[in-house]
């Protein structure tokens, strides 16, 4: 058994070394709450690639930053490299007019941020901006609603709320989750 968990770690940092990537990943006991944490055993919490994707009308969008000539996974919100304390910082970093409980369109835009559409295949049509949706149709992120969910991946759930034609609000339920690199690179091609 000593062997075989040998031989195992030595195949992780084999594989570690191979990415050109760093990569972490934050392991997390319970959940915060606002009263304290609720307890549960250990989950993934975030990685350094947990991108944000809502699906409104059937339609895949990732959040995207943009501006950038050659985009990549980089340019993904939420798999910048930044440091974070949960899933939500880069949501959380957008803030920019003290209204701590709604991320709205304006903070969204000024951020640089586009709701980019995927096609069938999971792939990124970032170089199509006619496909993304319309920043302007978005209302807010409702901030105070952010949820992780504790599992063996952990991932998170944000509620955006989009402007529909008669002026209602619909709530989409949008998902921030751990997306491997390797994965997140087959996504621009």
């Amino acid at each position: 058994m000593k062997k075989f968990a040998l031989i195992f770690s030595v195949f992780l940092l084999a594989a570690q070394m191979v990415s050109a990537e760093s990569r972490y990943y934050t392991i997390q006991q319970g959940v915060p709450y606002f009263y304290g944490g609720i307890p549960t055993g250990n989950f993934v919490s975030h990685s350094s690639c947990d991108p944000f994707m809502v699906k409104i009308d059937g339609i895949k969008y990732y959040m995207m930053y943009k501006g950038a000539s050659n985009p990549s996974v980089k340019t993904l919100v939420g798999c910048s490299g930044q440091s974070k304390f949960d899933f939500f910082t880069p949501l959380r970093d957008m803030e920019s007019d003290n209204n701590y409980s709604k991320l709205t369109a304006s903070e969204l835009q000024k951020a640089g941020v586009r709701l980019v559409a995927t096609d069938i295949h999971d792939t990124l049509l970032y170089n199509q901006p006619d496909k993304d949706f319309n920043l302007s149709k978005v209302s807010y992120i409702d901030m105070d609603r952010l949820r992780i969910t504790p599992a063996a991946v952990g991932y998170g759930n944000f509620d955006l709320y989009i402007k529909k034609d008669n002026g209602n609000l619909k709530k989409i339920i949008g998902k921030v989750y751990v997306l491997p690199t390797r994965r997140a690179e087959r996504m621009f091609d």
